[in-house]
């Protein structure tokens, strides 16, 4: 058995000092393993998980245990744990030649609609709690008679036995007179109403478990909410959100419903929940509640009494726990569905990305998302690798047997994207969070050569509770602001997250033109003439290499073709002896249409996909590319700090930028999306960061 670590490529026979979720995987050879009492066979990627402990303990077959904890904030909640799944059942379900069906699931909470609703336990909670008050005032009790010594001011009923009793203690007399005792105690009954009774007990420990459920559906709701809070924000914000990138989100968004209606649903709801929830709370200080010890529990199934099926309060109880039940049982997962559960979110994850990158590159086919304008070539089910072709080139991506996603492009280094099932930002604690930041780096510095990008389940709300400069490092490119070390990249997706598609489609859109823009100008393997050359400032000579700065313009290209063609014929005429040059220059025939074909990603506009003719090579290796259908420009710069060369895109209506606040972390997916490569500086007007 050995452990393998998806960041670095590396196995080891030793159990990791520090879990990471996702990070980390089982590689079993010809032994069997049990892992967290689940018996693995032999297969090639299991990843590490937790039990209902936290726990992740290996039990190798010469009996030695290996264990190791994750701490509380790495386990992901109900809410993510179900959405992901829902992804790994649908990719697994996509039939043959149904690309449409697959880029068209949304990547948002697939039951968003249903979750926000009161469920039908809440309804019987709010039907029913006044039945629960008035047990909790006015409960049932058992009546206990106690025997005691008390002053006879305090006597009330005198007990059979009080004389016998009085006539052996002396010490309980006040004075003895000629005829008989005045005593000063004497031995009563006492009367005490009992308040632990088995139905009692279930009301208390019917409480509990509502308010836990209740507490578990509040945090459920509010995540929810912070989402539709965000996909209204867009239809909102006319002024300060980037129109092409507003109305893909809205266009996202209504693909389920109304994000408006959504949120006077959602506010209903939580209003009705705080309700139950507060009404609740007020009963653990009622002398019922405080008569019943914490530690008396009531089995997960009722004893059915006469109070609990005849009396017309506690007969309430009983339909709750009922009502209650299919809820716990669902919470209560043996270590084989533990293990299921975890295996198919952490497909899901990686399902979740796919699906990203897919509506990144070819959209959902309207007209409001048309992706990066790539159309794919795909076969399902899905085999190791899908095709996508653009005007931009040609992408292939590719599936790796330990769930990483590599897209490939001719001449430039790949993008490997690295789905890691850990919720970074669930954690407030800087030091945990700056560590893991810290392995990740060293880890990614030892094996990629090109691009890596690490993608983890995180949402707005969790990072605008950290640092400045954490919220920076956990949703970056590494070119989102001025930093003296190169950053790693490190984006956080998410169905609770509406702008997952616009980080991946930025990333994607950063890796192709940063990439594209350092082999500019590209260089030319081939024997051209010195004659071909002259008076052309398209392409020239370097050594042995052709340098092309920019495509011919019609007349060039008509004296370059001249030219060729008395060329051709003048070696036509000399004969056997120049049948080698011939060849050579007949090959230069369709030259020109080659080089176009290289220059087709810089010519293609990266707002709108539409080819330009507008294109100027400037000094020191540079261009600039203007549309004349959406007025963009984008080309090639150089920093004036560091002298190295950025790809940028500048917008017709960069005007919106003068009325943002810098301060506001995630601007750039939020008002630009995937319309912007270098990020705009909020402070210089049409000035970038390096």
């Amino acid at each position: 058995m050995k452990f393998y670590n998806r960041l670095t490529g590396k196995t080891s026979k030793e159990m990791p000092d520090r879990l990471a979720l996702g990070q980390w995987q089982i590689i079993t050879e010809a032994e069997d393993i049990t892992v967290n009492a689940i018996s693995i066979l032999k297969q090639p990627k299991l990843y590490i998980f937790p039990d209902t402990k936290k726990c992740c303990s290996i039990r190798l077959p010469n009996g030695d245990i290996k264990e190791k904890y994750f701490p509380n904030w790495q386990i992901p909640s109900d809410l993510l744990l179900e959405s992901l799944s829902f992804y790994a059942s649908r990719l697994a379900q996509i039939s043959d030649n149904s690309w449409k069906e697959w880029v068209n699931i949304s990547p948002l909470v697939h039951d968003i609609g249903e979750t926000i609703r009161i469920q039908p336990l809440e309804e019987l909670i709010q039907k029913y709690i006044g039945h629960i008050e008035e047990i909790c005032h006015r409960p049932r009790t058992y009546l206990k008679m106690e025997t005691d010594r008390l002053p006879i001011s305090r006597v009330q009923r005198i007990s059979p036995h009080a004389t016998e009793f009085l006539s052996a203690h002396t010490e309980d007399w006040e004075k003895r007179t000629f005829r008989n005792i005045r005593p000063k105690r004497v031995l009563c009954l006492i009367q005490e109403d009992m308040l632990d009774i088995y139905e009692n007990k279930v009301t208390a420990r019917l409480i509990d478990r509502l308010l836990e459920y209740l507490q578990k559906r509040i945090v459920e709701v509010r995540i929810l909410q912070q989402e539709l809070d965000q996909a209204d924000d867009f239809s909102k914000d006319i002024q300060k959100v980037y129109w092409r990138n507003r109305n893909r989100i809205c266009s996202l968004w209504g693909e389920q419903f109304q994000s408006e209606t959504a949120l006077k649903i959602t506010e209903e709801t939580l209003k009705i929940l705080n309700q139950l929830q507060y009404k609740l709370r007020g009963l653990l200080d009622t002398e019922l509640y405080r008569a019943i010890p914490k530690q008396a529990t009531v089995g997960n199934t009722l004893n059915r009494t006469n109070i609990l099926i005849n009396d017309p309060h506690y007969r309430y109880i009983d339909r709750l726990w009922q009502a209650w039940m299919p809820w716990k049982r669902r919470q209560i997962q043996t270590p084989q569905q533990i293990f299921e559960t975890y295996q198919q979110s952490f497909k899901g994850f990686e399902a979740f990305c796919l699906l990203l990158i897919s509506r990144a590159l070819t959209g959902n086919g309207t007209t409001d998302d048309r992706g990066l304008g790539f159309e794919a070539s795909p076969c399902f089910p899905l085999s190791d690798f899908i095709h996508f072709n653009s005007l931009k080139g040609d992408i292939t991506l590719k599936f790796e047997p330990d769930g990483t996603i590599i897209l490939e492009s001719d001449a430039i280094p790949p993008l490997k994207l690295i789905p890691l099932m850990l919720p970074l930002t669930a954690t407030e604690d800087a030091t945990i969070i700056n560590s893991i930041l810290d392995e990740f780096r060293s880890s990614c510095s030892i094996k990629h050569n090109g691009s890596v990008i690490i993608l983890y389940p995180g949402t707005e709300d969790e990072r605008k509770k950290l640092s400045k400069l954490l919220q920076q490092q956990t949703n970056s490119l590494g070119n989102d602001y001025s930093a003296k070390e190169k950053t790693l990249p490190i984006l956080p997706v998410s169905p609770l997250d509406i702008l997952s598609v616009e980080r991946i489609a930025r990333a994607v859109q950063w890796w192709l033109y940063t990439e594209y823009c350092q082999i500019y100008p590209f260089i030319i393997q081939a024997k051209i003439p010195d004659l071909l050359l002259e008076q052309n400032s398209w392409i020239v000579r370097e050594g042995r290499d052709y340098k092309l700065l920019r495509s011919p313009r019609l007349e060039e290209q008509a004296t370059f073709n001249k030219h060729l063609s008395n060329l051709i014929t003048e070696t036509e005429s000399r004969g056997a002896r120049a049948r080698v040059e011939l060849i050579e220059l007949q090959d230069l025939k369709n030259f020109s249409t080659q080089i176009q074909d290289k220059l087709n990603p810089l010519l293609t506009c990266p707002t709108c996909d539409k080819k330009s003719d507008n294109f100027n090579n400037l000094d020191r290796q540079c261009f600039r590319c203007n549309c004349n259908s959406c007025e963009t420009e984008w080309g090639k710069r150089i920093c004036i700090k560091c002298s190295g060369h950025y790809p940028y895109i500048q917008l017709s209506d960069f005007n919106i930028l003068n009325q943002l606040n810098e301060q506001a972390i995630g601007w750039v997916d939020r008002v630009l999306g995937r319309n912007t490569l270098a990020i705009p500086s909020l402070y210089k007007t049409k000035k970038f960061i390096c």
